[in-house]
């Protein structure tokens, strides 16, 4: 932990760039200067590509997502709690529950307080956030991607995870800019039940203003994780296809009814009882509208190879990809086909 306490302020570097928009910076100017000199070949001979790479990849490569159970969050909170304001975190009702986390993410404590005295379970929880502001500080703010919940049954869920990010320093109070958040939490809705109440626990969630506050500094952009490999297993394929369809439909609703941005992310499988299949036909396959323009979806260890191994069968899944995506999202300038209501109906 004495690691983490001498590294919580960056540190001045003189002998390298902070963060790769100061390399861009310099790499836009060499290109400026050499397009004023009508040096164009230059640029083309591979100043462009470094360009392209840097802004695609930064200092980082890729962003890692973390994804943790949200029982262990629970379980760490309550441990939290009993030490700081001696509260039964546990034992407390939902509604009880929000306001509490509330109070502790508007609180002014510290984990460095009580990190010696948590118990192991906690701490390795505690840890990974400690180890994502180290990293963010050392490699690039854009290090870390989203932080996924899984196993998502309530709002409170959610709040768990900022109140122990509050408490590491990955959320803070600004004067001026109001509540600033280094962390995008992506909750994970997976069994049959949680799909069906989805409406009910994101509307809970948004409902809350401290929660809407910290999503502004997120671009008022909330990504939503569906789960198909757990909700396959849950209520067999059909089922959970349905519920998946449904889900959809309803979290485009709800982003458009607090105008925020709503991104899906595909937690599909490589088997068809996974959710696996196509890719083109999966993406277009989604309902009407709740596409636009951006997607996410996992990609399974068993196909990784069988779709990217090789240069061309890689370029073939990323066309096929993107040419899904703009089909799908083609109802963002084009008025497009409704929805079948006879079906739904009967589907339902």
């Amino acid at each position: 932990i004495n690691d983490f306490k001498n590294e919580s302020k960056p540190k001045e570097r003189h002998h390298a760039y902070i963060n790769e928009q100061e390399l861009l910076k310099d790499l836009y100017l060499i290109r400026d200067s050499l397009s004023y000199d009508n040096d164009e070949k230059l640029i083309n001979f591979g100043l462009k590509d470094l360009i392209r790479l840097v802004e695609t990849f930064g200092f980082f490569l890729v962003n890692l997502d973390i994804r943790e159970e949200s029982t262990k969050h629970t379980n760490a909170i309550n441990e939290i709690m009993n030490m700081l304001t001696n509260e039964n975190y546990s034992a407390l009702n939902e509604d009880e529950r929000i306001s509490s986390l509330e109070s502790l993410i508007k609180g002014d404590f510290n984990i460095n307080t009580i990190y010696k005295d948590l118990s192991d379970e906690t701490k390795r929880v505690v840890y990974v956030f400690l180890t994502m502001v180290k990293l963010r500080e050392q490699i690039s703010d854009e290090a870390f991607g989203h932080y996924i919940i899984s196993m998502t049954h309530e709002a409170s869920h959610v709040l768990e995870v900022l109140a122990i990010a509050k408490l590491t320093g990955m959320i803070k109070k600004d004067e001026d800019k109001g509540w600033v958040s280094n962390i995008k939490v992506s909750p994970l809705f997976e069994t049959i039940d949680d799909l069906s109440r989805i409406s009910h626990i994101l509307e809970s969630l948004l409902d809350n203003k401290l929660y809407s506050e910290i999503l502004k500094s997120v671009n008022n952009r909330q990504e939503i994780m569906l789960g198909y490999s757990d909700s396959c297993k849950d209520g067999g394929i059909l089922s959970s296809s349905w519920s998946l369809y449904k889900a959809q439909k309803e979290i485009t609703e709800i982003s458009n009814k607090y105008s925020i941005e709503c991104r899906m992310f595909h937690g599909r499988g490589g088997t068809v009882g996974r959710g696996g299949g196509p890719t083109h036909n999966a993406i277009v396959a989604q309902p009407a509208g709740t596409v636009n323009g951006m997607i996410k979806i996992t990609e399974q260890g068993e196909v990784l190879s069988y779709k990217y191994a090789s240069y061309e069968t890689a370029v073939y899944e990323l066309e096929m990809a993107i040419g899904g995506l703009m089909k799908a999202s083609q109802h963002l300038v084009a008025e497009g086909s409704k929805t079948d209501n006879v079906i739904e109906k009967i589907m339902e």
